[in-house]
């Protein structure tokens, strides 16, 4: 853990950052205390920072930190839902995490016009990564890295894409390399021990389920093909137990 004025970071706050990596000028949305921007500041990592957030009882409370840590005029707070208050192209990196992937690509669409080509997003969904990934790459966004912390046994994948401009590429990502992260899957991460212990409570957790379903329901049709893509990615992740579940 990295401390800021008697604040702890934490591994995964941590893992945001380096995955932040350098820039001029960050943008942190749904900023919740802004231990990440002061952190980053703090480092050098980044000149300024923007904390924004849809509710003022988290801003208030970056405020505090930010004075506290002598970072006001470096560090300023933003009032916005997701994107809408934010100005195009003051920022190179845009940080979302701590929230669904569903509401991460909601944002990002609403916002789309503002996000220029040659920018950043730095992501980290708890849930429903596929979908988030399925549309990245469908916008043209491309991958660039990709990180995983388990977290009081809580899954935290993390993604670094860069913006090409709308239509640049195509998807060229199969089901197994949306669901999991094509990153991931060949092992890059900052503790690949964290992704396959993930990989492989995720078999046990499906397994167990489908031992209590009857076997020609659609429940069950629907779990055996989450269980197939699970053993593809550990198999294609060359894990260690992969069938010892």
């Amino acid at each position: 853990m990295a401390s800021l004025n008697n604040i702890n970071l934490s591994n995964r706050l941590l893992a945001l950052a380096a995955l932040c990596g350098r820039g001029k000028r960050i943008l942190d949305v749904g900023c919740d205390h802004g231990f990440l921007t002061i952190y980053l500041v703090q480092q050098g990592a980044f000149s300024e920072g923007i904390c924004s957030d849809v509710n003022e009882g988290p801003l208030e409370r970056a405020k505090e930190h930010i004075k506290e840590n002598g970072l006001t005029s470096k560090i300023e707070t933003l009032l916005s839902d997701g994107l809408s208050q934010y100005q195009a192209g003051t920022c190179d990196t845009i940080v979302i995490a701590g929230m669904g992937g569903m509401l991460i690509r909601e944002i990002l669409k609403a916002g789309r016009h503002k996000i220029l080509p040659g920018d950043h997003l730095v992501l980290s969904p708890h849930r429903e990564a596929e979908e988030l990934r399925r549309y990245l790459f469908s916008e043209g966004f491309v991958l660039e890295e990709e990180d995983f912390i388990l977290e009081k046994n809580k899954p935290y994948p993390m993604m670094r894409v860069r913006c090409e401009g709308k239509g640049f590429g195509e998807n060229t990502y199969d089901p197994v390399e949306l669901r999991f992260g094509p990153k991931l899957l060949s092992g890059v991460g900052s503790n690949p021990a964290d992704y396959q212990l993930y990989l492989q409570n995720e078999a046990q957790r499906v397994r167990k389920i489908l031992g209590k379903l009857p076997a020609d329901g659609a429940r069950a049709k629907e779990l055996t093909e989450e269980f197939d893509l699970i053993q593809q990615a550990i198999e294609r992740g060359n894990y260690e137990g992969r069938r010892d579940y």
